[in-house]
């Protein structure tokens, strides 16, 4: 009788071990999953944002495509480059700039005239950095997003042609 009793104590034993192996190795491989997934979100989420600001400027410089309405302005805001465009039609006296601020693209629409205050700029949305560059000889903007993929700087480039542009 005893020896039965100590073998059903060793049995309950080693199924107890393996059932605390098996609740381990499933806690590893869910907190793994979770680390992937929320990589591959974030990765998804940085490149998602960078589209959107391409995209932004884009329609923006395609919407306002008129004679002498867009400009591109180095160190205008404390050293930061803006996208200068001026509005026609019914926003006729109204411009909108387009900048980085560090951490974001954003916007300011304010009347002609009025010197726009950078804290005042609307989030549109967050990116690493953004470049702008205006080629005047081909009437080309061309615009680059950089975004960070899991601690990797990567460039994303939109070139935009101007059809009014005036040399």
């Amino acid at each position: 009788m005893k020896k039965t009793r100590t073998n059903k104590t060793i049995e309950s034993f080693i199924v107890i071990i393996l059932m605390v192996i098996v609740l381990a190795s499933m806690v590893v491989l869910m907190n793994s999953g979770r680390v992937a997934y929320s990589r591959i979100i974030s990765n998804s989420s940085s490149i998602q944002n960078a589209r959107t600001a391409l995209s932004y400027i884009n329609m923006k410089v395609k919407q306002n495509d008129m004679e002498d309405s867009i400009e591109y302005i180095e160190g205008f805001f404390d050293g930061k480059d803006a996208l200068l465009i001026r509005h026609g039609g019914l926003e006729e006296g109204m411009s909108t700039y387009i900048f980085h601020d560090g951490k974001a693209l954003r916007e300011i629409y304010v009347i002609d005239g009025r010197n726009p205050d950078p804290d005042d700029g609307i989030l549109i949305v967050e990116i690493n950095d953004l470049e702008i560059s205006l080629e005047p000889s081909d009437g080309i903007l061309r615009a680059t997003v950089y975004y960070d993929i899991s601690g990797n700087i990567e460039k994303m480039e939109r070139i935009i042609g101007i059809r009014t542009w005036q040399e």
